[in-house]
């Protein structure tokens, strides 16, 4: 299964369908599958309000793997070069009035996924993320 949206925000409720059915189809803990559609809806999210440097439309790719109990979401868009894992995790013991505004979002993903990873080829954005299950 693989999933092919244009980078409309409008896209996000798609993507969220089409991975509650890869998780039925493919029997993962609803809980799991949640875990993954927040992560990728931070990921996608990001890559289509920062990632194009034009107003044509692009495409990005969805492509979840189950193999086992690793459920492995391989994300393609042809938006500018960014590996959103490279920047340090913010200090989450600041006090509320020192925490600047934002970049909670790719921590999060950090957490909830198992392994993450990025690449840059043939001028394409890849990220792939996993996660196992019981």
């Amino acid at each position: 299964m693989e999933l092919k949206i244009i980078n409309k925000l409008s896209e996000l409720d798609r993507v969220a369908e089409f991975l509650e059915d890869f998780g039925e189809r493919n029997g993962i803990p609803g809980t799991v599958i949640f875990e993954i559609n927040l992560s990728i809806d931070e990921l996608v999210t990001n890559t289509i309000n920062y990632g194009f440097q034009d107003d044509n439309e692009h495409f990005i790719s969805i492509l979840p793997e189950k193999k086992g109990n690793i459920v492995s979401v391989e994300l393609k868009d042809d938006g500018i070069e960014f590996n959103p894992f490279a920047k340090p995790d913010p200090d989450i013991t600041l006090p509320l009035e020192e925490k600047p505004i934002g970049g909670l979002g790719i921590y999060f993903v950090k957490l909830k996924m198992d392994d993450w990873a990025y690449t840059r080829k043939d001028n394409l954005n890849i990220i792939q993320l996993k996660k196992s299950f019981n």
